[in-house]
C-alpha cells in the first residue's frame, strides 16, 4: 500500500509546470469579483467536490491509474501548489483566494499528508499559514452587545 503522502511527494515531483485548474471554483472568484457575490460555505464546498470529488478515490487507487491519468492528477494538484504560493495579499479579493485556496487542500488533504507533502516545498511557509489565519479571523463569530445593555445589571 502506498502512503498517501507519498503520492503526493510524487505528483509534485513530475509536476511540469501545467496546470489544471478547478473550475467551479475558479467561477466562484470571478463571480465574487464581477457581481460581489457573498459566499455561502455551502457553495463553496460544492464547487470544491465536483471540481475534485474524485481525487480521493483516486489517490486510494494510484497504482491504478494509467501514466495519462497520473500526469492530469499531477496538472491538477499544481493549481492547489501555485494557487497556495502566488496568492497576493495585495489583491482585493485576496480572501475568496484563500478560501478557494483551502477548499481545494482540504480536498487533497488526508490526516495532513497534503502539508507534509507540500510543507517543504514552501518557499514562503509563513504565507500558507498567513493564509488560514485570514480564513480563521474572517470566520470568527461576531458579537454585537447594545450598549443600554452595558449599562443594566444583572438581577
Amino acid at each position: 500500500m502506498i502512503l498517501r503522502e507519498e503520492v503526493l511527494n510524487y505528483l509534485l515531483e513530475i509536476q511540469d509546470g501545467e496546470t489544471i485548474p478547478p473550475t467551479n471554483l475558479e467561477n466562484i472568484i470571478i463571480d465574487f469579483e464581477t457581481q460581489s457575490k457573498n459566499l455561502e460555505t455551502r457553495d463553496l464546498t460544492q464547487a470544491a467536490i465536483t471540481d475534485l470529488g474524485d481525487v480521493p478515490d483516486k489517490l486510494n487507487n494510484f497504482t491504478l491509474l494509467t501514466p495519462d491519468q497520473i500526469l492530469e492528477l499531477a496538472r491538477r494538484f499544481g493549481w492547489t501548489i501555485n494557487a497556495l504560493t502566488q496568492w497576493d495579499i495585495h489583491n482585493t479579493n485576496f480572501k475568496i483566494w484563500i478560501e478557494c485556496i483551502l477548499a481545494s487542500v482540504a480536498i487533497w488533504d488526508f490526516n495532513g499528508d497534503f502539508w507534509r507533502a507540500v510543507y517543504p516545498r514552501l518557499a514562503e511557509p509563513a504565507k500558507a499559514l498567513q493564509g488560514c489565519a485570514v480564513v480563521i479571523h474572517d470566520r470568527v463569530p461576531k458579537t454585537f452587545v447594545p450598549s443600554q445593555s452595558l449599562n443594566q445589571k444583572a438581577v
